[in-house]
């Protein structure tokens, strides 16, 4: 039991070093695809890397209750959590969903060309438009135009979409998401700084209120060394 707690705990933290790794990085020597993907998981977090709460929302662009919390109450909340809190969008696919694999790398692609911009431009235009990729044999044209409308270097987004350099950060939290029990989008895991185990942090499910959020978010403040 200590020995899977210990696995547990050390999957829920090793998303966030995706969020910070950059600095990590400087001056060592890495492959060529280490700090885009430092740069990607940075993109994809709102809030500081010494916030005293972390809330993981676990999301599938292909996901209809996802679309509706993100049109919904997306921007109420990043403007309800904070300067102490951050949030950071993990990816969790489901297997009947076709073109979530296609999405999930448009986004991490977009974090990588664009930084935060980036990403939340496209995971803006992933989920007003689901209705229109989600049926396409192939998406990537229309990810294409997404990502030139929203000002995102193409050429950079289609270099990352093309050698799959996504990948290790999509199957990263992947397994994350396996180790943490998540079942089903969007999931939102809410820890306090200084967690030693899983069993520290909250978990909510569903397009669940704001109030209900920022009660969890409370409470995590309160137990935050």
């Amino acid at each position: 039991m200590q020995y899977m707690r210990r696995r547990v705990t050390a999957a829920l933290f090793a998303l966030l070093a995706f969020a910070s790794s950059a600095r990590a990085q400087r001056g060592a020597t890495v492959d060529a695809d280490t700090l885009p993907l430092a740069r990607a998981g940075e993109a994809r977090a709102i809030g500081p890397d010494t916030a005293k709460v972390i809330v993981l929302e676990f999301l599938d662009f292909e996901c209809p209750t996802c679309r509706t919390f993100h049109m919904q109450r997306g921007d109420s909340l990043r403007r309800a959590i904070g300067p102490d809190v951050r949030i950071v969008y993990v990816t969790f696919l489901f297997s009947n969903h076709m073109r979530s694999w296609h999405s999930a790398e448009a986004g991490v692609c977009a974090g990588v060309a664009g930084g935060q911009k980036g990403y939340l431009a496209m995971a803006d235009r992933l989920f007003e438009h689901a209705d229109v990729w989600k049926e396409e044999r192939d998406p990537g044209a229309t990810f294409m135009r997404y990502a030139r409308e929203a000002g995102i270097d193409t050429a950079a987004f289609a270099d990352c979409r093309a050698r799959d350099a996504a990948a290790p950060l999509i199957l990263s939290d992947l397994e994350a998401a396996a180790r943490l029990g998540v079942q089903g989008t969007p999931t939102f895991v809410v820890v306090p700084r200084g967690a030693t185990s899983a069993e520290q942090s909250a978990r909510t499910a569903g397009n669940v209120s704001i109030a209900d959020l920022m009660k969890l978010i409370e409470q995590a403040r309160a137990r935050a060394k």
